[in-house]
Parts: structure tokens; sequence; C-alpha cells
């Protein structure tokens, strides 16, 4: 008669307490293996998949989970490895219909081995459905305040010039203020509908054989015509190797725009602001560096989050919605790139961002930054 040793009876209590675990997880769980088989499915995944857990265990991660973009671009599993994506995702059941998902995949190790990959899901279509719903609101308003600021800033432009007859110094100096501040509300308005376009899918991507030279030449000549560019050294430095690359030049120019005025608008007067493109492995880089403010150590962590600003920065007036950094992320990572940062408060900060050489993916779209 076989007997059940007391090492073995404790390894399948062991086993019974981690199916237990496993099982009553509320979120999807998928665990596989150094080959990318199915080795753990608990229920929720079951529920949220269509797929049994017989059906799923020994196949390949991919081919019961099968990804895609809002865009109905296909995602695949290496997209699962990053921090942030830039428009919603989405697990495909196995009927073919398709959810919004929250979803993180971090790799398991034995001391250094790699024994595989745990992924953990959850269903997001009620979140999801409450931002879609923040984002057309947003984007109806956005709209519905174009108008009359457009019109009040015609005005304003319009009582400046003299048209309207001669004004004092005094009345001058109101308008102008009046006319600043449309102009910042403007950039308001346009920053929230760029990021409702991006968040809700719609933003059509188009590249395009792009000079880089020319499109940061046309940005650098932009920002000179401004007040504050005029008492900052702005150099630049192009490499001569830097080819044409399939991007889209209005979501690249956006970029550089919003980097480079930020660097002028936050370094003070007679400070340096550089601009630099390089060719790097198998991207452009860019580098937009500055002597300006600096960005404090504790704040290092949001400075792309939305409506993030600096204290210092709030401390010397310096305007500004918090909007410019958090787009810019987002825009480099939707022409395929990377973006990151140094920088010292008091000393300046250092931008990079790369484009690949190999160009930015298409996407189909309504509309268009600005549009």
């Amino acid at each position: 008669m076989d007997t059940v040793s007391p090492h073995d009876n404790q390894d399948n209590q062991e086993k019974l307490r981690y199916e237990a675990l496993v099982a009553s997880i509320g979120d999807g769980l998928i665990i596989t293996n150094t080959q990318g088989k199915i080795i753990s499915f608990n229920k929720a995944a079951e529920s949220l998949l269509g797929w049994t857990k017989d059906d799923a265990i020994d196949k390949f991660l991919q081919d019961v989970v099968r990804m895609e973009y809002h865009s109905g671009q296909n995602a695949d599993q290496g997209q699962l490895n990053k921090l942030t994506i830039s428009e919603p995702l989405y697990f495909i059941r196995k009927d073919g219909t398709k959810f919004p998902v929250a979803v993180k995949m971090s790799s398991y190790v034995n001391g250094e081995e790699l024994l595989g990959t745990i992924t953990l899901f959850r269903d997001v279509t009620a979140e999801h459905n409450i931002d879609q719903m923040k984002t057309e609101f947003i984007s109806l308003t956005s709209h519905q305040l174009k108008t009359p600021l457009a019109s009040v800033r015609w005005y304003s432009e319009l009582l400046l010039s003299g048209d309207a007859g001669k004004l004092t110094e005094q009345q001058l100096q109101f308008v102008d203020n009046i006319h600043t501040s449309i102009r910042h509300m403007n950039d308001l308005v346009n920053a929230l509908l760029n990021i409702s376009r991006i968040e809700s899918g719609r933003l059509k991507v188009a590249p395009t054989d792009t000079d880089l030279r020319e499109l940061v030449n046309g940005v650098i000549g932009e920002v000179q015509t401004r007040p504050d560019a005029k008492t900052r050294h702005l150099e630049v430095n192009i490499a001569d190797n830097i080819p044409q690359i399939k991007i889209d030049p209005l979501l690249v120019r956006q970029v550089y725009m919003n980097l480079i005025s930020n660097a002028v608008k936050y370094t003070e007067q007679g400070g340096r602001v550089s601009v630099s493109l390089e060719l790097k492995d198998d991207n452009v880089v860019s580098h937009i560096s500055d002597t300006g403010l600096g960005i404090p150590e504790d704040e290092k962590s949001h400075i792309f989050e939305r409506f993030h600003r600096g204290k210092n920065v709030e401390m010397q007036e310096i305007s500004g919605n918090g909007l410019g950094l958090y787009l810019t992320k987002t825009l480099v990572e939707l022409s395929g790139g990377q973006i990151w940062f140094e920088s010292e408060e008091g000393k300046g900060t250092n931008f990079h961002f790369t484009l690949p050489l190999a160009g930015s993916q298409a996407k189909e779209g309504a509309v268009t930054l600005d549009s």
C-alpha cells in the first residue's frame, strides 16, 4: 500500500493554496514559462477573454491574448512592458469582440534565472466610457470658446493698431494686457483640443519625407520673433549627415516648438538656449538645452503629467498651462520616439528625444493638430 510522505502532503497543500489564491484574484491573471507558453490561467481571465483554462494552457500568450489600439492598429506583446501607452489598448476576446484594458506585465525570476512572465489585466470599460465623456466635453467646450476668443483677440488688435482711434498710454497698456491674456487663453484652448484629439484616438498621423533641418530652422525663426527670445542667446547645431525621415511634420514641429519655447521662457535674460541634432544608431537624436531655472529634484517624476507646473516656475510668475510637456511626450511617442531629460535647479535643463530613421507609423484619424 502506497503512503503519502509528510513532504508530499505539504507540497500538495502549497499547490492547493497557490491555486486558490490565483483563482480568487478578481483581475485576469496569466502566467507563462520561458517559451512564452501559458502555464496558469485564472477564472477571471477565462471570463474576460472567453477562453477556458483547458483551451489556454500550453498555448503561446500571443495566440490567446490578441491586442490592438483604439485606432484598430495591431499591438504586440512588447507593448505590455511600456509604462505609458499613447492610446487606449484593447484585448480581443475569443469571439472577436474587444474591451479596453488596464494591463501590467512583469517577469518573474529565481535568483538570476528568468522563469517567465506574469500578466495582470482588468476590464476598464466603465472608466473608459467616463474618460470618453470627459474628453468629448472638453473638446466641445474648447470649440465653443474658440469663436469668442478669436473675436476678442481681433478687437484688441484693432485697438492696439490705432484703427479705432488713438488711445492714451494707459489705455494702450490695458488693451495690451487684455491681448496677452487672450493669447494665453487661446494657447490653453488649443492644448486642450489637441489632447482631446489624441486621447479620443481621432488624431491622424500622416508621415511624409521631412527635412528636419528645414523644420527646425522654421521653428527657430518663429521663436526668435518673440520679445523674450531677443534677450537670450539661441544656438543651433544640426549635423550635416541628418537624412530626410518619414515623420508627421505637424506633430514633430509641435514637439520642437514646445521644447524650444519652454527653454526660452524659463531662461533668464542673457541666458543661453542650445538646439542640436545628431545621428545616433538608428535614430535622429535632438537635444534642447538651456541655462534656466531647472527642475526641482522632488518634481522630476511629475514633469510629464497634465497640469503640472514647478513651484520655482510659479514663484517667478511665468505664464503657462502645464500641458505642454504632457502633449510633447505623447507626440514623441506617437512618432515612434522616446523623450527624457536631465536638470539641476538653478542651472538649467537638457531635454532629449529620438525619432527613428525607419520613420513613424501612419495612423488613420479624423483630425490633425489645431484643425
